[in-house]
C-alpha cells in the first residue's frame, strides 16, 4: 500500500436519538494512502456515509484520531478548519447541490470564490476541468438545462477546482442510470490517475468498486473487509 494521507484510528461516532444514544461508528481504523482509489460498501445503515463525513470534517468524531498528511485534524478549528476542507478535499454527493442560478462554469467557481480567491486567477481551471469531463459545450448552460448525468460531471469539476489531494464521493452515481453511472466512475477514476488525487468512493453497488484499488466492506459501524483489488 502507498503511504497513508488520511488515517484514522478507533474513530468512534455517536448521536442521541430520544434520550437514546446510538453508536454509528464503533472504533474503526482505516486509512487511504497517496493515490489510491479505495470503494466503500456496505447496506444502507452500515455508517459508511457517516464515516466519510467524519473523514472530511463535517461531522466531528465522538472519539479516535484523524490524521492528514500526519496531522491531526482535531487541532483545527474554526475558520482554519474550514480553509482546510476546502482547499485539500473534494466532496462529490449523491445529490449534486448546484446553484440553481449560476451557471456550470460559476458553479465550479464557487469554492475557489468562498476561499478568498481570484475569479479570473481560477477561471481557466475551471473551464478546463468542465473540458475534462466532457462538458465542453456546457460552460454556461444552468443546472436546469443539464441533464442528471451532466449535473453530477460538474458537480465532480466543483469538487477538483482547489486541487484537493482527496475526493470523497458518497452515493454519487445512486441516482444515475448505468450508462451515466458508469462515465461518472470512470472520470473518478481517470482524475485519480492523471492528478494524483486519492478517491474514497462510496456506494452499495459492487459494480461501481470495479477497478478500483482496493475494496472495504462496513457492517454494523464497523469495518468487516479490507482488501485490494
Amino acid at each position: 500500500m502507498s503511504s497513508a494521507l488520511l488515517e484514522c484510528k478507533e474513530l468512534s461516532k455517536s448521536f442521541e436519538k430520544n434520550g437514546v444514544t446510538v453508536d454509528v461508528l464503533k472504533g474503526v481504523n482505516f486509512s487511504v494512502g497517496v493515490g489510491e482509489t479505495v470503494a466503500l460498501l456496505g447496506s444502507s445503515g452500515a455508517g459508511k456515509s457517516t464515516l466519510l463525513h467524519v473523514l472530511g470534517t463535517l461531522e466531528p468524531p465522538t472519539s479516535g484520531s484523524i490524521h492528514f498528511m500526519g496531522k491531526n485534524l482535531s487541532q483545527f478549528r474554526g475558520e482554519k478548519l474550514a480553509n482546510f476542507r476546502n482547499r485539500e478535499i473534494g466532496f462529490v454527493f449523491q445529490f449534486h447541490y448546484l446553484l440553481q442560478e449560476f451557471t456550470a462554469l460559476e458553479n465550479v467557481l464557487m469554492p475557489a470564490l468562498i476561499a478568498g480567491a481570484s475569479k479570473d486567477e481560477f477561471r481557466k481551471r475551471a473551464e478546463q476541468l468542465l473540458v475534462e469531463v466532457g462538458l465542453k459545450d456546457r460552460l454556461h448552460h444552468r443546472p436546469a438545462e443539464l441533464s442528471g448525468g451532466e449535473q453530477q460531471r460538474v458537480a465532480l469539476a466543483r469538487a477538483m477546482v482547489m486541487n484537493p489531494r482527496l475526493l470523497l464521493a458518497d452515493e454519487p452515481t445512486g441516482n444515475l442510470d448505468s450508462a451515466n453511472a458508469h462515465m461518472v466512475k470512470d472520470l473518478f477514476l481517470h482524475l485519480s490517475a492523471h492528478k494524483g488525487v486519492s478517491v474514497l468512493f462510496v456506494t452499495h453497488d459492487e459494480e461501481m468498486a470495479k477497478d478500483m484499488t482496493r475494496k472495504v466492506v462496513m457492517k454494523d459501524g464497523q469495518i468487516v473487509l479490507d482488501s485490494a483489488l
